[in-house]
């Protein structure tokens, strides 16, 4: 099995927490931090800026990684939301809670 960090955007701290809550209640990660900062990106060419945009931050597994792509999918408002994985090597007692949290 590989673990994983994942980071998932959002537009703003509600869209956020409508994100995390949605994957939480499919029980595919083991909760999450919301990250909220300013931001700035190109978008179809242009550069954008927001005041406040948000990271969710959480940690999966190989056996969840898709349904976690599309649940955050689904709820996203974003038109393309972005949802991205990093293999993570860490200490047993984290790969056994996030094993043991996502069972």
């Amino acid at each position: 099995m590989t673990y994983y960090e994942v980071k998932i955007s959002a537009e703003n701290p509600q869209q956020a927490s409508d994100i995390l809550e949605a994957l939480l209640s499919r029980k595919i990660v083991t909760g999450g931090q919301i990250i909220e900062a300013p931001a700035h990106f190109l978008w179809k060419g242009t550069v954008n800026q927001m005041t406040s945009y948000c990271t969710i931050w959480s940690f999966t597994t190989s056996e969840h990684k898709q349904t976690v792509i599309d649940e955050a999918k689904n709820v996203s408002v974003e038109e393309v939301p972005m949802i991205w994985f990093t293999a993570i090597e860490a200490n047993e007692e984290l790969l056994a809670w996030i094993k043991e949290t996502l069972a």
